[in-house]
C-alpha cells in the first residue's frame, strides 16, 4: 500500500496572483520610448510626449500605460480603453487600464469590461487571442500563459493554444519551466513543461516540489521499484541533476550551477558547488551563503598562502570567481558572523558588478571601472557603466564610465519615475531623470544630453520597458 504523503509546493498558491498584480511595459528597441513617445504627467493628468518633451497626445487621462505594440491602455473617469499611436479611441473597452505585457510586448493581459474576467490581447491586431473568461492570468519567463478559474489552473503556449486544460489543482513556475499538479488522496500527479512549453514529463508521482531560491524548479519522487526500500530522489527538470535525497539536498540552483548540501555519516553537513553537468567547482565546504538577489554564492575559503582569512565569491550564472576578499570585522550580520563591506549589482544583461572600498569592479576584472573622489562617501550603480556618487555634503554626480556627465543642482534630486522600477535610470542606463524643487522632471541621456528640461513642466514620466 502506498504511503500517504504531504505535498509541499513552494509559492504555488501565490504565483498567479504575483503575476497578475505585476504591471509593467514591454521592452522595445528604446528603453524610454515606445512608438516614439514617452508617457508623461502634466497638470495632474497623463498623456504622451516626444523626445523633446512636446505633448503629442493630450494630457487628459487619469492614468495611462506606455505603448505596448500599437496600443496604450488609458483611464478616463470611470472608463478604461485602448488608444492607438495617433491617440484615437479604438473602442476596445477594458475593465481596468492596468495591463500586463509579455516579454516581447506582443501580448498583454487585460480585463474585459463586459465580462469582468481576464484574457490576452494581441498588441499588433488588437484581437483577443485568449478569451476573457479567466479569473487570473500571468506570463512566464519563457512566454507561456498561465490561467486560473477558481482554484483550477491551466496553461497556454506562446501562440495562444491550450496545452493544459484548466483542471489542475496547483502549479509552480520557475526559470526552467512549469510544473502543474493534480492532487490525489495519496499522491500528487504532475506534468512538467520546459520554459518554452515543451512537455518534459507527464503523470509523474511527486512527493514534494519546490521553487529554489535561484529560480529553478525541483521535485522529489520515489525512485524505488514497487515493494523495494524507498529511494527518494531530488531532480531539477531540464538538467541531468539528480541526487539521492537520503543523504543530499539541492538548496540553490541556476541554469549554470547548483549548490548541494550533503549529510555525512557523522551527521555533519557539508556543501558542494557543481556545474549542471555534474563537474565539481568546490566541495567539502562548511557553508555556502546565498545572495539570492544577485545569484552569488559566498564561501568561507581562504587561500593557502593568505596571512588573514578571506572569502571567495562565485557568480552562479557564469562560474566566475572573486577570490581573497578580506573579512571586515566591523560589519556584523548574525552573532559572531561577519561579512566584508562588499555589495553586488546584477544588471539586466546578467553582467555582475561589485562595490568594494569606494570602487566599482566588473566581476571578471581586477581593475576598477569607477573610482570615487577622495571626499565622496557613497557610490552606486544606476545601470551598466552609469554611476552615481553622493558626497558627504549631499552633492550627487552622475558618471558614464569615468566621465562626469551631470551634477545635481541646488533644490534638485535624483528621481524615481512611476514605472521604471530601477531607481533613477532605465535599466540599460540609457536615460535618467532629475526633479527640481517645483516638482518638474527633466530627462537626460546617459551621455549628459538633455532631452527635455524643467521648463516643459512635466511632473512625472513612465518609462517604456519591461522590468
Amino acid at each position: 500500500m502506498k504511503k500517504k504523503v504531504v505535498i509541499v509546493i513552494a509559492l504555488a498558491l501565490s504565483v498567479i496572483l504575483a503575476l497578475t498584480l505585476f504591471a509593467g511595459c514591454a521592452k522595445t528597441t528604446d528603453s524610454a520610448f515606445s512608438q516614439g513617445m514617452i508617457a508623461v504627467e502634466k497638470d495632474g493628468l497623463w498623456g504622451f510626449a516626444d523626445e523633446s518633451g512636446e505633448i503629442v497626445i493630450d494630457c487628459k487621462y487619469d492614468d495611462v500605460t506606455p505603448f505596448v505594440g500599437k496600443y496604450a491602455a488609458v483611464q478616463m473617469g470611470s472608463r478604461a480603453f485602448l488608444i492607438d499611436a495617433d491617440g484615437n479611441d479604438t473602442g476596445i473597452e477594458l475593465g481596468s487600464y492596468s495591463v500586463i505585457p509579455n516579454k516581447d510586448g506582443s501580448r498583454i493581459v487585460a480585463q474585459n469590461k463586459n465580462t469582468g474576467y481576464y484574457g490576452v490581447i494581441n498588441t499588433d491586431s488588437g484581437e483577443w487571442v485568449i478569451s476573457a473568461i479567466y479569473d487570473e492570468i500571468g506570463f512566464t519567463e519563457g512566454g507561456l500563459t498561465v490561467v486560473a478559474i477558481g482554484e483550477k489552473y491551466g496553461l497556454f503556449n506562446a501562440e495562444g493554444a491550450e496545452i493544459c486544460p484548466v483542471e489542475y489543482d496547483m502549479l509552480s513556475v520557475g526559470d526552467n519551466g512549469v510544473m502543474i499538479f493534480k492532487i490525489g488522496e495519496e499522491t500528487a500527479e504532475a506534468a512538467i513543461f520546459a520554459a518554452d512549453g515543451t512537455l518534459v514529463n507527464e503523470k509523474i508521482e511527486i512527493l514534494r516540489a519546490d521553487k529554489l531560491s535561484g529560480g529553478m524548479l525541483t521535485y522529489y519522487y520515489n525512485a524505488a521499484a514497487e515493494g523495494a526500500e524507498p529511494d527518494y530522489r531530488q531532480v531539477i527538470p531540464g538538467t541531468e541533476i539528480e541526487v539521492s535525497a537520503e543523504t543530499s539536498e539541492i538548496v540553490y540552483a541556476t541554469a549554470y550551477a547548483y549548490v548541494v548540501k550533503e549529510t555525512g555519516e557523522d551527521g555533519n553537513d557539508t556543501y558542494s558547488v557543481k556545474k549542471n553537468d555534474g563537474s565539481v567547482i568546490f566541495e567539502g565546504l562548511t557553508s555556502a551563503y546565498k545572495d539570492m538577489d544577485n545569484d552569488v554564492i559566498r564561501i568561507d575559503k581562504t587561500a593557502a598562502d593568505a596571512v588573514t582569512p578571506s572569502y571567495t565569491y562565485i557568480d552562479m550564472l557564469t562560474g566566475v570567481l572573486l577570490e581573497n576578499v578580506p573579512y571586515d570585522s566591523s560589519v556584523t550580520v548574525v552573532g559572531e558572523e561577519t561579512i566584508p563591506a562588499i555589495s553586488f549589482t546584477r544588471l539586466p544583461d546578467d553582467s555582475l558588478y561589485y562595490t568594494l572600498d569606494g570602487k566599482i569592479y566588473a566581476m571578471d576584472s581586477t581593475s576598477p571601472v569607477f573610482t570615487g573622489a577622495e571626499d565622496e562617501s557613497q557610490i552606486g550603480m544606476l545601470a551598466a557603466g552609469v554611476f552615481a556618487e553622493i558626497s558627504k555634503t549631499g552633492v550627487v554626480k552622475i558618471y558614464n564610465g569615468a566621465t562626469a556627465i551631470f551634477e545635481i543642482g541646488v533644490g534638485q534630486e535624483m528621481y524615481y519615475s512611476t514605472s521604471d522600477g530601477m531607481g533613477y535610470s532605465t535599466s540599460d542606463g540609457a536615460y535618467f531623470t532629475v526633479k527640481n524643487a517645483e516638482g518638474y522632471v527633466a530627462l537626460y541621456k546617459n551621455d549628459g544630453t538633455q532631452l527635455f528640461g524643467f521648463d516643459k513642466e512635466i511632473t512625472d514620466v513612465s518609462f517604456a520597458e519591461f522590468i
